[in-house]
């Protein structure tokens, strides 16, 4: 079930955590081609704070960041009363292969390996937050 009000599919608003700035841009003019906000944090303590300020319909998290990385980060928005309702998709080149069923085990809903399809990744937000997809 999506807590996307129907109709609005086209205003979603996207909190990417991620500290490449090129990565970064990348996935934000991609998802921004939909329509879609996309607001970037460069930092765990960033993603912490935004999250908890901005009403949020999904956050984008990397595990490989400062401040204590995408882990940390994926914790505390599960333990906070203000984020631990907002869908999480981990997009990481992380090389553990724990690291998939580590992310869903703390909450997230589905983890997508770099580089990124951007497509495939616009289908995975759709079909994480409960959003026909345009293409059907």
């Amino acid at each position: 079930m999506s807590h996307v009000k129907p109709g609005l599919e086209s205003l979603l608003k996207i909190l990417y955590a991620e500290d490449d700035p090129v990565a970064a841009e990348l996935v934000r003019s991609g998802l921004r081609a939909h329509g879609w906000e996309v607001q970037v944090a460069q930092d765990s303590m960033q993603t912490s704070m935004l999250a908890g300020k901005g009403q949020y319909d999904l956050i984008l998290l990397d595990l490989q960041m400062p401040g204590g990385g995408g882990f940390v980060s994926l914790k505390r928005l599960g333990m906070s009363i203000k984020t631990s309702n907002i869908p999480v998709i981990i997009v990481s080149g992380a090389e553990d292969k724990g690291a998939p069923e580590e992310a869903r085990r703390l909450g997230a809903r589905a983890f997508v390996k770099k580089p990124v399809d951007l497509d495939e990744l616009a289908s995975l937000i759709r079909s994480t937050l409960g959003l026909p997809d345009p293409a059907s």
